[in-house]
């Protein structure tokens, strides 16, 4: 409803939104990435609106929740206030590496962990195998690791 909201908010159609997005039905909150796609559309919503520095911020939350977020990065180092943007974008990512590697937990733990991670099944990178598999027989074996499932 938030990213919704935003939507009109930029003065487009929120409904088209809606109606694809409530469409996935469960997907939407186990596989979808509701979350990266809420932060990114509120940091382009900053950046629309000239406050860069939120902008930055949230931008660097996206960035933390997934890494895709990243593409949107040049937007916010077009204007001034880049030493401003910086701090507000490295904060948060400073906070959860405190956190995470006082807290019991070590960053390099989670670094191995995301780079064990396999081909996830809807990557773009793994549609031309599914495609194969439907179109051409070509075994395809699905395993569910890390926490989601994967083409092996």
């Amino acid at each position: 409803m938030l990213t919704s909201w935003l939507i009109h908010r930029l003065g487009k159609n929120p409904y088209i939104f809606l109606a694809s997005v409530l469409s996935l039905g469960g997907l939407l909150w186990d596989r979808f990435d509701i979350f990266p796609a809420f932060l990114s559309l509120w940091a382009v919503y900053f950046w629309y609106r000239k406050k860069e520095v939120a902008g930055s911020f949230v931008l660097s939350l996206a960035i933390l929740t997934k890494i895709y977020p990243m593409v949107l990065i040049p937007l916010f180092w077009k204007r001034k206030n880049v030493a401003k943007k910086l701090l507000a974008f490295i904060l948060p990512i400073a906070v959860v590496y405190l956190v995470v590697t006082n807290y019991g937990g070590s960053f390099n733990k989670l670094l191995e962990f995301q780079g064990k991670r396999g081909l996830e099944i809807e990557a773009i990178r793994a549609t031309p195998k599914l495609l194969q598999h439907l179109w051409q027989g070509k075994p395809v074996t699905v395993e569910y690791l890390h926490n989601s499932y994967e083409i092996k």
